[in-house]
């Protein structure tokens, strides 16, 4: 049997911890993986001007030059602009999309706080939970074989068990 190989309480999770916007004031704090959350951070808790670099198109806000640049030159938004500027003969530089700080602010731990591992388990199982989806938590569960269900026959209207 299965359950003498493998682990069955073994808890069946590919993510790894979870983070905690400090900054947000509200009854339902931000939680989710580290990079949502400093993204979060960057767009609801600091000025464009904060970030390192930024689209002066739209909200858009990142940390490197690179980023920003495939940003620029993949948005299908940004992508039509560019194109009606060529189709008008206007010639466009990329890079004056970019916003750029000198002095950013750069997220750190007095932003963002992380879970352990069995506080992170138990967000997203809730949050599985709220969501409508429900999980096999145990090797042996994603284990279990179906027994044989009955199933009508679509020319005879009757009923075979399979």
């Amino acid at each position: 049997m299965a359950s003498n190989i493998l682990n069955a309480n073994a808890p069946v999770s590919k993510r790894g911890n979870s983070y905690e916007c400090v900054r947000c004031q509200t009854s339902k704090p931000v939680v989710n993986s580290y990079k949502y959350v400093v993204n979060h951070t960057r767009k609801q808790h600091l000025l464009a001007t904060q970030c390192p670099y930024w689209c002066t198109l739209c909200d858009y806000r990142c940390v490197t030059q690179e980023e920003l640049a495939k940003h620029v030159d993949t948005y299908p938004v940004h992508k039509k602009i560019v194109g009606i500027q060529k189709t008008s003969g206007i010639t466009i530089n990329p890079d004056s999309f970019f916003g750029h700080s000198d002095m950013p602010y750069f997220i750190s731990s007095d932003d963002i706080v992380a879970f352990n591992k069995e506080k992170s388990q138990e967000h997203y199982t809730k949050k599985r939970r709220e969501n409508g989806r429900t999980a096999a938590h145990t090797v042996e569960e994603c284990l279990k074989v179906p027994e044989a269900s009955t199933l009508k026959s679509p020319n005879t209207g009757s009923s075979a068990v399979f």
